[in-house]
């Protein structure tokens, strides 16, 4: 019985793939491939129906069902007539050509294609980092790649840019209605922001060092500025700069956020007139207006920044 059930299926099939030929029902076509496993007669159509569109129809098929893998695997067994048309439309959906360039060891593109992709993701940061750590892998089994050194540089800084966002605490995050959950990719403006915002309660002068850090990957000369300044102030605001007594003014400004933030600068063998805002430039913003109009904070920060002045001098 086994044995006769076999060829009764087998013209079960082809019976209906009779049908679904004479109408061209191309989703059909494919749906019978899929269930007989029949790479042979997939191709046989492609190059049948190479007119009405059926190769495209095919990829977007796999695409549309979520089986890029499976889409990958059998267009690998493809013509050359066939597979040029497949690399064609794989042009158009690079999020699918790195895969295919790596079936064809073909490493320096697919590191490229993967970059390019990373680099324009917006909705995921972890995709983002699966697809940067895969160009740099990809980079690495290239044979006899000339620019290796220069583009894993590339590759480490987005990453750090990367570690930079994912240590941004959920509770801050949370305040200004990001997702924790599925987090986007934010841009460096929005990190810096975050790093020195109000709402980060615990935040200390490593959180503002990374913030001053990320402005290495800020390309707008003015918007740079801006920043700079705008993470000095808040420095400055995360104290209240109330001391009843004013007799140890060092000792008060050891313990302000804004001084603990310069010695990390001076530390690092940064230049201080470089990094270090003019007070008249620190404190015309309105942010500050407050601050500016206390006497007491005017005489401590003077005083700061002439005791940070002496000691570069005497190093």
């Amino acid at each position: 019985m086994e044995s006769e059930a076999v060829p009764t299926a087998e013209k079960a099939w082809e019976g209906a793939t009779q049908l679904v030929e004479k109408f061209l029902d191309f989703d059909s076509l494919i749906l019978i491939c899929e269930a007989t496993d029949n790479q042979h007669r997939l191709e046989e159509y492609m190059s049948r129906f190479h007119n009405e569109g059926f190769s495209e129809h095919v990829y977007n098929w796999y695409l549309k069902e979520n089986k890029q893998a499976k889409l990958l695997d059998r267009c690998r067994k493809l013509s050359n007539k066939n597979s040029q048309k497949l690399t064609g439309f794989l042009g158009q959906h690079p999020s699918l050509l790195w895969m295919q360039q790596i079936f064809d060891n073909n490493f320096a593109q697919a590191a490229l294609t993967l970059t390019s992709l990373s680099e324009n993701e917006r909705d995921s940061i972890t995709k983002q980092k699966t697809m940067f750590s895969f160009a740099k892998l990809a980079k690495l089994a290239a044979p006899n790649a000339r620019d290796t050194e220069p583009f894993i540089e590339k590759i480490n800084s987005r990453l750090d840019l990367i570690t930079y966002q994912e240590e941004i605490p959920d509770y801050v995050l949370e305040q200004f209605g990001y997702n924790t959950v599925n987090p986007s990719v934010l841009s460096p403006k929005e990190m810096i922001n975050l790093y020195i915002c109000e709402e980060y309660n615990d935040s200390s002068e490593f959180e503002f060092k990374k913030a001053f850090d990320l402005l290495n990957y800020i390309d707008d000369e003015e918007m740079k500025e801006e920043l700079f300044l705008k993470i000095w102030r808040q420095a400055l605001l995360k104290n209240t700069w109330h001391f009843g007594n004013l007799d140890a003014p060092l000792e008060i400004l050891q313990n302000t956020l804004f001084f603990r933030v310069a010695d990390i600068v001076i530390s690092m063998g940064a230049d201080v007139n470089g990094q270090l805002p003019p007070i008249d430039i620190l404190l015309e913003d309105s942010s500050v207006e407050d601050l500016r109009n206390n006497k007491a904070f005017v005489y401590l920060l003077k005083t700061g920044y002439e005791h940070i002045q002496r000691t570069m001098l005497n190093d």
